[in-house]
């Protein structure tokens, strides 16, 4: 069964390779009336929602304050407390964490729960492994690895490149048990080789 065709007078494709350049390019103006500059940050961020939201009625855009949430990044221990932020007399939830094109940003600046989530992810991958290595050759193995673990472990690694030891000796042991099923050396030596 086909549905009417009917005229789309605004918005985008969803999920299309060139959508997220368009939406970038149709809301390019946003910024032009906000004031960064100003002695009370929160209150400068609501009166700046209040622009946007002007914005997006103008242009027809909507953005849904109940799924907007609100993120203050800062490595100090004792966080303050900010006031309240409202898009569309909608309060913003404020996040411990948030996922943004696929990387988890912490409040704390901390790449520990990102590399936890990658890590999960790619352990479903990786149990699959070990009954595969009795009936694929080595080649098979790498290009299973190579296509299916590489790219959750390299997605976006630049940004969180300056994570802590600990997390890096995490990664690394992951990789040197797929290393270990693929190859079929010895963990010890995988390790020495990272």
């Amino acid at each position: 069964m086909q549905s009417d065709t009917v005229p789309i007078l605004a918005g985008i494709q969803h999920g299309s390779i060139l959508g997220p350049l368009l939406f970038l390019v149709y809301i390019n103006d946003i910024v032009r009336n906000i004031d960064y500059l100003r002695t009370t940050a929160a209150a400068q961020l609501n009166k700046d929602l209040n622009t946007i939201h002007t914005w997006v009625e103008y242009w027809l855009v909507s953005f849904n304050p109940s799924k907007t949430e609100s993120l203050l990044l800062s490595r100090k221990s004792d966080k303050l407390v900010h006031p309240p932020i409202f898009m569309n007399s909608v309060r913003i939830e404020e996040v411990k964490s948030h996922k943004h094109l696929g990387v988890l940003f912490s409040n704390s600046c901390s790449w520990h729960d990102h590399i936890q989530e990658v890590k999960k992810k790619a352990w479903k991958k990786l149990h699959i492994m070990p009954s595969l290595k009795f009936i694929l050759d080595r080649k098979s193995l790498e290009i299973i690895c190579t296509s299916f673990l590489r790219p959750i472990l390299k997605y976006a690694d630049l940004a969180f490149d300056n994570m802590t030891s600990s997390d890096n000796d995490d990664v690394k042991s992951f990789q040197a048990e797929g290393a270990q099923i693929i190859t079929g050396a010895t963990c010890l030596v995988l390790l020495q080789s990272l």
